[in-house]
């Protein structure tokens, strides 16, 4: 009667670190699939050995893949993203690097986008991948130019009250003299 109760507490126990386990998976797999591959910026991750190990949607997006990813995990990074693309050394840079280049998607569109690299590490500090976060400036870059538009404008602006002043004074000196 112990034996057959204490295998029945076993199994009990084994049942709620099984739950405990499928609840924090989930969790897991909720942050993974939920917030990181909804975000705008795009993520895409290596292992040690430079091959694929995640991107998300927007990362996809951005570096022109179309079509299912499934098949990109676990190949080269350098397989992936050929040498004339300015994302395909960037990986090889011993230190974590901020680049801002142009990517040509296949519908001959240029996207200026930001490329930070970081590594990724373990609870013991070691290396275990490198981390990319691409984010798409073109919205930065409208901003800017509509502030150097607003900026013409003002400068434009300035220029025409001087010039009406300048205008203004000898009129109203000739505007006196007349009335005299």
């Amino acid at each position: 009667l112990f034996l057959l109760f204490s295998q029945a507490m076993a199994y009990h126990l084994v049942a709620v670190l099984a739950g405990q386990l499928a609840r924090k998976a989930h969790q897991e797999r909720f942050l993974r699939e939920g917030i990181l591959s909804n975000l705008q910026e795009g993520i895409a991750t290596t292992d040690r050995s430079g091959h694929l190990a995640f991107f998300n949607r927007a990362a996809g997006i951005l570096l022109g893949w179309t079509g299912a990813g499934e098949e990109r995990l676990g190949q080269p990074w350098t397989a992936l993203v050929p040498p004339p693309s300015p994302l395909s050394d960037i990986f090889a840079s011993p230190v974590p690097t901020l680049r801002e280049c142009r990517l040509d998607l296949e519908s001959e569109v240029s996207i200026p986008v930001a490329a930070t690299t970081s590594w990724l590490c373990d609870e013991r500090d070691r290396h275990r991948g490198i981390l990319l976060v691409l984010s798409d400036l073109t919205q930065r870059q409208r901003a800017e130019e509509a502030e150097r538009q607003l900026s013409l404008l003002s400068a434009s602006r300035t220029a025409a009250a001087g010039i009406a002043h300048e205008i203004r004074n000898p009129i109203a000196s000739l505007r006196g003299a007349a009335q005299e």
